[in-house]
């Protein structure tokens, strides 16, 4: 079974498919899973993620198993999904500010990338034709929102890291009889627990911090300077006109899917709750 339905969460016990979205609350809903099917408090002090993909996710089932909840319509099936500009920066702050793996991987990635466009064209233009080894060590400190931006726009939405990969392919094929905006959060999630006939609160989970006094412009802000706030902005602060414009085209799809819209300079979304 290929993704994304391997990574799709079942729960078998209250009757439902949750199809999970990187940076879209999915920490806190597989936490509330792992409650709801092993008790209160099952969740504390574990990494949700890998007690989910090792137990819930269907790649964890036998084949025969996988087969029949895909088939299943008494499942319930439900997705949350994010306002695609905000969703990018939350990306963006998690784990390039930290430097966590998959800003690792981005910057190995490219790196390989320029070595390559070195080796057949022999040019270069700047930032993005040095020395790939530089290139990568110096984007620990160097790279900003916008020149990431810049570059995931080279590559192919199918094959970007989950956290930044466009929502709608997420959902594979599956039709959805609910869906939940993180805009909404706290509104939709007890929506979805009505419909389920359960009860309880969503944990919090990598949750960006925030700090109302940096409100200045930071598209162009190095990491090495982002690393010295206590804080962030709303998203919008990360965006001019044009870079909204090139977020906005990445993420068309999403957008016209999922009734985004984007109001320049600054960004809303559109009003549509959850059915």
């Amino acid at each position: 079974m290929r993704w994304p339905e391997n990574h799709f969460v079942v729960c078998e016990k209250f009757q439902f498919l949750y199809i999970p979205i990187e940076k879209v609350a999915c920490s806190a809903l597989k936490s509330w899973v792992i409650e709801l099917a092993e008790g209160s408090g099952a969740s504390r002090g574990i990494d949700p993620n890998a007690h989910i993909r090792a137990g819930y996710e269907l790649q964890a089932q036998p084949p025969e198993v996988q087969s029949r909840w895909l088939q299943d319509r008494q499942l319930l099936r439900f997705a949350f999904v994010r306002n695609p500009w905000d969703r990018l920066v939350s990306a963006y702050l998690n784990k390039f500010v930290p430097w966590k793996s998959p800003a690792q991987k981005f910057a190995d990635e490219h790196s390989k990338r320029l070595w390559w466009s070195r080796a057949i064209h022999r040019v270069s233009a700047g930032w993005l034709c040095s020395s790939g080894k530089a290139s990568s060590e110096q984007w620990r400190e160097t790279l900003t929102f916008r020149q990431f931006v810049a570059e995931i726009r080279q590559r192919n939405p199918r094959t970007l890291d989950l956290h930044w990969r466009p929502q709608h392919l997420f959902l594979g094929s599956q039709p959805l009889d609910f869906l939940g905006r993180f805009e909404y959060l706290v509104d939709d999630f007890h929506t979805l627990c009505r419909k389920l006939k359960v009860s309880g609160d969503l944990p919090e989970a990598n949750k960006t911090r925030r700090d109302a006094a940096v409100l200045r412009n930071l598209a162009d802000a190095p990491l090495s300077e982002l690393r010295t706030l206590a804080g962030y902005p709303e998203y919008s602060w990360f965006y001019t006109p044009d870079l909204a414009a090139e977020v906005g085209k990445l993420y068309e799809q999403d957008i016209r899917q999922f009734g985004y819209q984007s109001k320049q300079p600054g960004i809303e979304v559109m009003r549509s709750r959850a059915a």
